[in-house]
């Protein structure tokens, strides 16, 4: 399926009506847990322009864990796919209401549905709430400063508050540095799901105004045909995944003319993908840091052909970085890696507690200056290990759950 961008907006300016109606409002929580389809990224949109605070979450995520976020966050609101990858999600939700008291409705994507579950079709896309609810929408502007998503780390263990602003602070460094444009074509493996799929999957292509390659269900061989049939100009992903993705391109021997760039981020950069991108793709290869709560440091095309083998970059506008240590920063005793700036989260939530990020983010990660003013990681941190500094004052306008 492909849609233009009055289409998508005209669905996600009909979702939103949809969402008020169930009783979107400021500071409620929707929470989607959809596979890489359409609905899920306009949905997500939606639910913001309604005022709610959005959580995504993983199609992969068990039930407990999917019920553990429901219940912090207080999700008043899922949107699940039906019997998906062998796993019936609503069955598995309807299981976990009956602990959830704040969840008022379950709406079910592309399949029929059980009372009281709601069906998407017919509620979202059939009904059209945008008249009877035009004045009520047309009100809420939408405070690009205050909480809007709760993107959980990769192992589940913390959750990180962003507004739609250091979204835009991470997103729009990356699209300017790429030089990215209506005639893109984008493709990540990742989840829309998660921080970084989000922002490959829905930032990046709304602010350059360009086109994002989805693959349900993917497969490095379903990535591959759907890079060489789409003309995708883009590749953004962690090594594993693109080190794979590049694989069955040779393997599938298909045309990858269009393809520009190619974009790692999360873990180390090996030789041989550098390899990959440069000698059988003939595409520079940018590296990018990025973390759940953080980002806005990435190499640029002006650094030398193999960079990211010795650096993650350098920060972009907005961002500034400080390496701390009690002794002189060495490789054998490189320090502590902190944020500042317009691509940090607002405040990070642990299984109790909310946590606001004061003047500087502390990643966890240890690195020591790339000699170009910017860094290279020696070691990535776990979850527990980041802290969010001296803490700020939680402003008033959040929603009451933070």
């Amino acid at each position: 399926m492909q849609l233009s961008y009055r289409e998508y907006a005209d669905r996600v300016d009909r979702f939103a009506a949809a969402f008020v109606e169930l009783g979107a409002r400021f500071g409620s929580v929707v929470a989607v847990q959809l596979p890489e389809w359409w609905q899920a990224g306009a949905l997500v949109l939606a639910a913001i322009r309604a005022g709610a605070v959005v959580t995504p979450i993983s199609v992969t995520l068990g039930a407990r864990d999917t019920e553990r976020i429901l219940r912090r966050v207080g999700a008043s609101m899922y949107i699940g796919p039906g019997t998906w990858d062998g796993t019936d999600y609503p069955a598995r939700i309807a299981e976990s209401a009956t602990r959830l008291p704040m969840l008022r409705h379950r709406i079910v994507v592309g399949s029929p549905t059980r009372p009281p579950e709601i069906n998407f079709a017919h509620y979202f896309e059939r009904e059209d709430w945008r008249r009877r609810h035009a004045a009520t929408l047309a009100g809420r502007v939408v405070d690009p400063d205050r909480a809007a998503i709760v993107a959980f780390t990769t192992g589940n263990d913390r959750g990180a508050v962003h507004s739609l602003n250091t979204i835009y602070g991470d997103n729009a460094e990356i699209v300017r540095t790429l030089g990215l444009g209506p005639g893109d074509r984008i493709h990540t493996p990742h989840t829309a799901m998660h921080k970084a799929g989000f922002s490959v999957t829905i930032g990046y292509p709304l602010l350059a105004g360009a086109c994002n390659v989805l693959v349900e269900g993917w497969t490095p061989a379903a990535g591959a045909a759907a890079v060489t049939a789409e003309g995708v100009t883009h590749v953004v992903g962690v090594p594993m995944y693109l080190t794979a993705l590049f694989g069955a391109l040779r393997n599938r021997g298909g045309d990858v003319s269009t393809l520009r760039v190619v974009v790692s981020f999360g873990a180390a950069v090996t030789p041989q993908l550098v390899t990959a991108t440069a000698v059988h793709l003939g595409v520079p290869l940018l590296a990018l840091f990025s973390t759940t709560e953080a980002g806005g440091i990435h190499t640029r095309p002006d650094d030398p052909a193999d960079w990211s083998l010795n650096s993650v970059g350098r920060p972009a506008r907005g961002t500034e970085f400080e390496l701390r240590s009690e002794e002189p920063i060495s490789e054998a005793a490189p320090g502590r890696l902190l944020l500042r700036g317009a691509a940090v989260c607002l405040a990070t939530l642990d299984t109790t507690t909310t946590t606001p990020v004061g003047e500087w983010f502390d990643t966890g990660d240890l690195a020591v200056p790339d000699g170009r003013s910017g860094v290279r990681l020696v070691e990535r941190a776990t979850g527990p290990n980041r802290r969010c500094g001296t803490a700020g004052t939680l402003r008033a306008r959040w929603p009451t759950w933070l």
